[in-house]
């Protein structure tokens, strides 16, 4: 349960929440695992809970017709399919693994016994979902969000070479990836990168 918490007390969603509150949420939690590319529940399915996410990512997508576009990421400490439970209505996106993920699932009941018990979570959800509309749409095509990831030695002179190539070799098998030097970002981005 301490992994649960962890992640809850991290979460902008339950920021200010009660330790007591944080204890109940994650008591409620059953846990479920995806591997990469699984899907958690799919546009159009019935909403019989929502998710924290305490590990990994996950991707919420939308299809509109023939197409489907990101509608974000989502990754430690989030909340997802809180919207169904609110509002009845079948699932609005579907949710896939962006790469191993536990999450926490709460059942449609336990959620409901949860915001009559502590009107705090409530408030929590509300901001979030608040934050969430008020988020403009990513442009099609355009990726939810952009990984940074930062190589650096732990003592002086450790050369980094190889684990730079091997992390380019792997990262470009799953995706895009732009390998920058403090050089090149400067060059390409200005003086503020």
């Amino acid at each position: 349960m301490s992994f649960a918490l962890d992640a809850l007390r991290q979460s902008p969603v339950f920021e200010g929440l009660s330790l007591e509150t944080l204890e109940a949420i994650a008591a409620a939690m059953e846990p479920q695992v995806l591997a990469v590319g699984e899907r958690l529940f799919a546009q159009g399915d019935p909403g019989d809970a929502a998710y924290v996410v305490l590990s990994g990512r996950v991707r919420v997508e939308r299809a509109e017709g023939a197409r489907t576009h990101v509608v974000r990421e989502a990754g430690r400490g989030e909340l997802i399919g809180e919207f169904t439970i609110l509002t009845r209505a079948p699932r609005t996106a579907t949710v896939r693994a962006v790469r191993e993920s536990e999450l926490g699932r709460i059942p449609r009941d336990r959620f409901e016994q949860l915001v009559k018990r502590h009107p705090s979570l409530a408030l929590g959800i509300s901001r979030n979902l608040a934050r969430l509309l008020g988020e403009a749409p990513l442009p099609r095509g355009v990726r939810a969000t952009a990984n940074v990831i930062v190589l650096r030695p732990v003592v002086h002179g450790v050369p980094l070479d190889a684990a730079r190539e091997a992390l380019v070799t792997a990262l470009r098998a799953v995706g895009r990836c732009a390998f920058l030097t403090v050089g090149t970002a400067v060059a390409e981005f200005g003086d503020e990168a």
